[in-house]
């Protein structure tokens, strides 16, 4: 039976710490791991757009000896399910794994529940756990443990926060979230984080109050905010802006944090809006640091379940 990569909260104590050792060992050492995947084909199915991670895939892929296809499904939003299970289907008879990128959540799990062979979450509209394991092994790496690290995040209860929440919950950090009231984190996802935490020392606090979330910090977080406001059958820029306002990270924001705390973004950005450019280009700003983490990341999840696979077809 094929082992997936759905979320965060499917990862055991031990296969997280290991994911994070294997991401580090390949970013330090990547030569021990030139032809890991020699003769592996791996299908990148992506709904959307999403340059970052469709070349980490890639790159990840070839700078270890395998090979990709990409095949976007841009077109396929009335029967997007189906068509991704029929794809799924017929790809699982050339490819060693499936990597979707899907703005339904239930199609990355339907598509797991079908396919026989790995399947690989890289994000949906409910979490994006590569985007958040980058993040927090940026953190291990230029902070210090990510037990001792305070980790705000303000802006959009959207899958950057839901996957970060459950990677914090792993590694045992104390995180406050803040976002305008209806765009609150999902509470399932919550009850997830909170029991994935409750062994870790874990803390979770969520607020309406940015100015709360962020004091004494060590590490300021945002994303992209939606386009239109929830419940809106149209995109309305003008209500969005006027909600997520007070939630814009700017220097009077970040003095709040401790004095050398961090910001970090999951990108694409947006200047100006979440973020204001004079924190964005400041020395504070991480933005692009942690992204070069993606690859090593995706290259990790390859590895572990690639292999894992082929080991279970043996």
């Amino acid at each position: 039976m094929a082992k997936h990569f759905l979320s965060i909260h499917g990862l055991t104590l031990y296969e997280y710490h290991a994911l994070m050792d294997l991401a580090r060992e390949i970013k330090h050492r990547p030569g021990r791991y030139r032809d890991r995947l020699a003769g592996k084909a791996l299908a990148l199915v992506f709904a959307f757009l999403q340059h970052l991670s469709r070349a980490a895939f890639e790159l990840g892929m070839r700078q270890m000896g395998g090979t990709t296809v990409y095949l976007p499904l841009y077109d396929a939003a009335p029967s997007a399910s189906r068509a991704t299970l029929e794809l799924g289907r017929n790809l699982e008879r050339w490819v060693d794994g499936i990597v979707l990128l899907s703005p339904e959540h239930k199609q990355v799990v339907e598509l797991a529940g079908e396919s026989r062979i790995a399947v690989i979450n890289a994000g949906s509209d409910l979490v994006s756990p590569c985007q958040a394991l980058a993040d927090l092994l940026f953190i291990k790496e230029n902070l210090r443990e990510p037990a001792s690290t305070r980790l705000a995040y303000v802006g959009n209860g959207n899958s950057v926060c839901h996957s970060l929440m459950l990677a914090a919950a792993k590694a045992g950090a104390c995180m406050t979230v803040a976002t305008p009231a209806g765009f609150d984190p999902d509470a399932n996802i919550v009850r997830q984080a909170e029991a994935d935490g409750r062994d870790t020392g874990f803390i979770l606090q969520l607020t309406h109050d940015p100015s709360e979330a962020v004091a004494r910090a060590d590490v300021v977080y945002a994303s992209p905010w939606p386009l239109s406001c929830r419940g809106s059958s149209h995109g309305d820029e003008t209500r969005v802006l006027q909600r997520f306002q007070p939630y814009r990270v700017t220097r009077e924001l970040m003095a709040l944090a401790a004095p050398d705390a961090l910001f970090m973004h999951s990108q694409p950005l947006q200047p100006g809006r979440e973020v204001a450019e004079d924190v964005l280009g400041s020395d504070n700003s991480t933005v692009f640091e942690q992204a070069e983490n993606k690859l090593y990341i995706q290259k990790a999840i390859m590895v572990l379940y690639l292999e894992e696979n082929s080991r279970d077809d043996e």
